[in-house]
C-alpha cells in the first residue's frame, strides 16, 4: 500500500505541476535553486480510493534501520515478511503468473513466468529483479514477487527475483557479489543482449553497484539496467533527494549526503 500511495503522490505532482504555479525564489552563487512553499492538490485523474490512502499527517521517516540490524530482529522480520502469501495471491489474480522457487549459482530466487507463456520474441530474454529494503530487508517472496509478476506477465518475459545477501548477516560487497554470480550463471544460456537488471529503491542502488561490478570482473555489460527509487551512488546525491521526501509526506531532512 505505501508504494501505492507514494506512486500516486509522484503521479500528482506530474498532473498538478502547471495547477502549482511554481516560481522559483532565490538562486544562490553556487547554483541552488530556493523554491518557495507551494500547495501540492492531489491529481483530479486518481481515483477515490488513491485520495483516501494518502497521508493526512506529516510523518517521520526514521524508522529504525540501524536498531532493527544492532537488535538482531532483521532475520526475523524478512521471515515474517515472506510469510505473506495473501498478497502475492492477489497480484497474481491481477497479473497471471506462475512462479517457482529456484536456486542459481548458490542464490536464492524465485523464477517468474508469464502464464500465457512466452512469446517467440522474447524467447531467451531474461530480466533480474533486485527488490528493495533497505539492504536489510529486502525480501524475493514478497517485494521481489511484487515487483516481478506484473512485468512478466505484461511484458510477456522471464523473470528472476533474488535474495541477495544482506547486513547484519553479510557486508558490502557481498549484495553485488551475489548479483554477479547470477549473472555469470545466467551468461552460459542467455547472451548479454538478451539480459536486463532492474531494481527498486536499495535494489535500484545495488543494480547500479552491480554495473560497476561486472565492469571490475571483466562482464559483458547487459542490454539494459533500470533504477528506480534510487540514486546510482551510495551517497544519495542529486536534487531528488531533496524533492521527493516532502511530496510523500516526509518531514526528515536529508542526510545522506
Amino acid at each position: 500500500m505505501l508504494h501505492k500511495v507514494r506512486l500516486a503522490m509522484l503521479q500528482a505532482l506530474i498532473a498538478t505541476s502547471v495547477q502549482a504555479q511554481v516560481t522559483v525564489g532565490v538562486i544562490e552563487s553556487d547554483g541552488t535553486v530556493v523554491v518557495p512553499s507551494y500547495r501540492l492538490p492531489p491529481s483530479p485523474y486518481m481515483s477515490a480510493e488513491a485520495k483516501k490512502a494518502l497521508p493526512r499527517e506529516v510523518s517521520e521517516d526514521s524508522n529504525g534501520w540501524a536498531s532493527l540490524v544492532t537488535s538482531g530482529a532483521t532475520p526475523a522480520q524478512r521471515r515474517a515478511a515472506a510469510g505473506n502469501s495473501t498478497w502475492i495471491q492477489h497480484i497474481k489474480e491481477l497479473y497471471p503468473a506462475k512462479t517457482e522457487e529456484v536456486t542459481i549459482a548458490g542464490v536464492h530466487a524465485y523464477r517468474v513466468m508469464p502464464l500465457a507463456g512466452v512469446p517467440k520474441q522474447n524467447r531467451g530474454k531474461i530480466l533480474i529483479n533486485l527488490s528493495g529494503g533497505g539492504f536489510v530487508l529486502a525480501n524475493a517472496a514478497t517485494g521481489g514477487l511484487n515487483e516481478s509478476i506484473p512485468l512478466a506477465a505484461l511484458a510477456k518475459i522471464e523473470v528472476v527475483t533474488l535474495d541477495y545477501r544482506q547486513a547484519p548477516e553479510a557486508t558490502f560487497p557481498a549484495a553485488s557479489e551475489d548479483v554477479a554470480a547470477v549473472y555469470r550463471e545466467l551468461l552460459k544460456t542467455h547472451k548479454p543482449q538478451n539480459i536486463g537488471i532492474y531494481g527498486c529503491s536499495a535494489g535500484g542502488l545495488l543494480t547500479a553497484q552491480s554495473l560497476a561490478w561486472f565492469q571490475k570482473e571483466g562482464l559483458p555489460a547487459p542490454a539494459a539496467a533500470g533504477i528506480f527509487c534510487a540514486s546510482a551512488d551510495a551517497r544519495w546525491g542529486g536534487d531528488s533527494w531533496f524533492w521527493q521526501k516532502p511530496i510523500q509526506g516526509l518531514a526528515t531532512p536529508p542526510v545522506a549526503q
